[in-house]
């Protein structure tokens, strides 16, 4: 499976920017020299994220492992515990290169009604046996997250930029159930990530170069999890 990842492999560059208004990163954007024009319209993203009880996909995250990896469930809309047309995401980062295995998934859930283990069986459930091993190894719900995304794009299709914003996190490492009701405590912030495929991966300073905003390990996993721990 992975060898034919690694076709589709692309770099992504991400962007923490604080102290700044939302439109002011708009502004930024719509004068950027590369053009960029609104690709979709905005969504609302839902995540639940998946680790172990050892934390082993946060901590790898963390030390910058050579190859890492990060289990989501991912479903767009305003309600944080409706779960509608979802799609199990493996993110695989191998060194700079990055895949992504998604799989839409047949399922619907109302959170409000489920637990952890239950969430996690009923995603199993519903993964291909192939996919279905990632989560058996890490299958404990660790984090929810949710933040509106603005989607851009380059005329030639070469550059791809989003702006994430109204981040929330939800603290799951405490609850037998899913907890979206008690966020955790992150300073206001937004991140912007610019996503090119690997062959053009040369070019990523002819974006990043006009933008106001410092290049950083930015992790939204790795965000929520350090608010959980107070770290």
């Amino acid at each position: 499976m992975l060898e034919k990842l690694q076709k589709s492999a692309r770099r992504e560059s991400k962007l923490l920017v604080q102290g700044m208004m939302l439109n002011e990163i708009n502004n930024a954007v719509a004068v950027h020299p590369q053009r960029f024009f609104r690709e979709f319209p905005n969504r609302i993203i839902n995540n639940i994220y998946f680790d172990n009880h050892l934390l082993s996909n946060f901590h790898d995250n963390v030390n910058g492992a050579s190859e890492r990896i990060k289990l989501r469930l991912r479903w767009y809309g305003d309600s944080l515990s409706l779960v509608k047309k979802p799609v199990f995401e493996v993110k695989i980062k191998k060194n700079m290169d990055g895949w992504k295995i998604q799989e839409p998934l047949d399922l619907e859930m109302d959170l409000a009604s489920e637990t952890h283990a239950s969430v996690s069986q009923k995603v199993q459930d519903a993964l291909p046996k192939e996919i279905r091993e990632f989560l058996r190894q890490q299958p404990v719900p660790t984090l929810i997250n949710n933040y509106e995304r603005q989607y851009f794009r380059t005329n030639d299709g070469i550059f791809r930029l989003t702006v994430d914003s109204n981040m929330a996190y939800y603290n799951q490492s405490y609850y037998d159930k899913p907890n979206f009701s008690f966020n955790n405590e992150v300073g206001p912030h937004d991140i912007i990530e610019v996503k090119v495929e690997r062959e053009f991966a040369d070019d990523m300073g002819k974006v990043t170069q006009f933008l106001p905003f410092r290049i950083t390990k930015s992790s939204k996993y790795v965000t929520g999890v350090e608010s959980s721990l107070g770290m």
